[in-house]
C-alpha cells in the first residue's frame, strides 16, 4: 500500500486523487482516526471535509502565504513557490514551500490560506506539499476569502478564518507526513557501490512518465554487475537522463520498486569516461 502511495506521488497521481478525496463521504470515520490516516495520503480511506474544524484536523500543515513564481512540473501540474507568511499548524522551519496544484489553480502575487498534505522522498530535492481539498483553497484580497467549497461559510473575513482555525479543538491533531523511499546523498562510488541492490549498465528505450525530478523509465539492460535487472522492470530515474544514452545505474528495490539508492550520484552517464573507469574498478575489486 505504501509502494503505491509513493509511486502515486511521484507520478503526480495523487494530486487527482486529493482533489476527489474531499468529497466522498465517510463510511468509518473511527477507523481512519484509529489509523491515523490523512485523507490526502490514503485516498482509499477519505473524510468528510465538511468545515474549518474538519479541514484543520486532516491536514499536515497550515499556512498563509503569497505565491511567489510557478513552474511546470509534469503535464497538467504546476510547481508552485509560496512565500509563508505565517503558520498555523507544524512549523515548518522554512521561509518558502513547495505547492504542488494543476494548472491554473494558484495565482503569481495572489494570496492564499491552504489545508495542506505533504510528503518527503523518493527523487524530490525537498518536501512537496497539495492542498488537501480543492474547494478550500481560501485566496485572500484585501482580508476577504473566496473559495469554491459550499460547505465553508462565504462571508467570513480572513481575520475571524485565522481566529476559527487558532481556536479549533483539531489544531493538536497531528498527522504524520509521508516519508518513504530515503534515498542516499552525497555519497561516494564506493558507498554506493556497497549499498546498491542492482547495479547495471542500461540504456534507456522509452519514458512511461516524467515530471521536473524524475522519470519512469523502460530500458534495455546491457549487463548487470550486482544483482539483476530484468527489461521487463520499469526503473526510476533522475530527470536528466535520456533515450538511447548508456548509463551504470545504482539501484536499490523498494518492496519491487526500482529506483536510485541515491539523490545526487547514482547514475553515470558512459560519456564520464573518468568516472566510468572509477566506478568499473570499484566493481572489479
Amino acid at each position: 500500500m505504501r509502494k503505491a502511495v509513493l509511486l502515486s506521488l511521484l507520478l503526480l497521481i495523487i494530486f487527482v486523487a486529493i482533489g476527489c478525496s474531499g468529497q466522498k463521504k465517510v463510511n468509518d470515520e473511527t477507523k481512519a482516526e484509529k489509523n491515523e490516516e490523512s485523507p490526502s495520503t490514503h485516498a482509499a480511506s477519505t473524510v468528510e471535509l465538511n468545515s474549518i474544524d474538519d479541514l484543520v484536523k486532516y491536514a499536515h500543515a497550515i499556512v498563509y502565504g503569497t505565491v511567489k513564481d510557478v513552474e511546470a512540473f509534469s503535464e497538467g501540474t504546476n510547481e508552485y513557490s509560496l512565500k509563508i507568511i505565517e503558520e498555523l499548524k507544524v512549523g515548518m522551519d522554512a521561509e518558502e514551500i513547495y505547492v504542488y496544484e494543476i494548472d491554473d489553480t494558484l495565482q503569481v502575487g495572489e494570496s492564499y490560506l491552504l489545508f495542506l498534505s505533504s510528503f518527503d522522498g523518493g527523487l524530490f530535492p525537498h518536501p512537496i506539499y497539495t492542498s488537501i481539498n480543492k474547494e478550500a483553497i481560501l485566496r485572500v484580497e484585501n482580508k476577504d476569502i473566496t473559495h469554491d467549497s459550499p460547505h465553508l461559510p462565504k462571508n467570513m473575513t480572513f481575520n475571524q478564518t485565522i481566529q476559527e482555525i487558532k481556536n479549533s479543538p483539531n489544531l493538536t491533531h497531528q498527522i504524520q507526513p509521508e516519508t518513504d523511499s530515503r534515498l542516499l546523498s552525497n555519497t561516494s562510488l564506493r558507498q554506493l557501490t556497497d549499498e546498491a541492490d542492482i547495479i547495471a549498465e542500461i540504456t534507456p528505450i522509452t519514458f512511461i512518465a516524467e515530471n521536473k525530478y524524475m522519470k519512469v523509465a523502460e530500458v534495455k539492460v546491457n549487463k548487470n554487475h550486482k544483482g539483476r535487472l530484468d527489461t521487463e522492470n520499469s526503473v526510476h530515474l533522475p530527470a536528466f537522463v535520456e533515450v538511447d544514452k548508456e548509463y551504470l545505474v545504482y539501484l536499490t528495490n523498494d518492496d519491487g520498486m526500482l529506483i536510485v539508492n541515491s539523490i545526487d550520484n547514482s547514475v553515470i552517464n558512459k560519456s564520464d569516461q573518468q568516472k566510468w573507469d572509477e566506478a568499473m574498478q570499484l566493481l572489479e575489486d
